[in-house]
């Protein structure tokens, strides 16, 4: 069974309230939704300056570690833990970055014009403040779940990093005895 939703409440789309009080709830859950549109993008952003750091690490230290004769298991142990630190952080980067499906940061215009603006008993403007706020509520609820879970994988991505470069220094300093 399909959760009910806020904006489901009232398909009728009355106002019986105050319109510029619809005005100011449609402006605030708009923001909400767009400062959660920032955060996806910035999020993307960092992962954008964290992959590359991954990748350098991983070659300027393989390189330097291989081109040393010592290779003990201490030093292959390392390669190994930082190879696996590479390989997890590099999978949640491209996991964050992927598109993703079923974000919702608007209302369609063609929901709005042929639900409420051209319909058999047009809607007023207070209507469709309330209902786009009420959709944009529960867009926010929807989005702040997965916001939450990217942040969760870029935190692990970044403990990936951490991991992959001490693992691989601790194998140059062992290649380098």
């Amino acid at each position: 069974m399909a959760k009910k939703r806020k904006s489901d409440e009232d398909p009728l789309g009355e106002a019986p309230g105050d319109p510029e009080s619809y005005a100011f709830v449609f402006e605030q859950a708009e923001g909400v939704v767009r400062r959660q549109e920032a955060s996806v993008d910035e999020l993307r952003g960092r992962v954008g300056l964290v992959l590359p750091v991954a990748i350098g690490v991983a070659g300027l230290f393989l390189q330097s570690i291989f081109s040393h004769p010592h290779f003990d298991g201490w030093t292959v142990a390392g390669v190994a833990v930082g190879l696996v630190g590479f390989a997890f952080g590099f999978g949640a980067s491209i996991w964050i970055i992927r598109p993703q499906q079923k974000w919702a940061f608007g209302m369609s215009a063609k929901t709005l014009i042929e639900g409420y603006v051209e319909a058999e008993q047009p809607a007023s403007l207070a209507a469709m403040h309330k209902k786009v706020a009420l959709y944009l509520s529960d867009a926010a609820e929807t989005n702040g779940g997965k916001l939450n879970r990217l942040y969760v994988i870029f935190q692990w991505a970044l403990v990936a990093l951490t991991v992959e470069t001490g693992a691989l220094l601790f194998a140059l300093w062992r290649s380098a005895q």
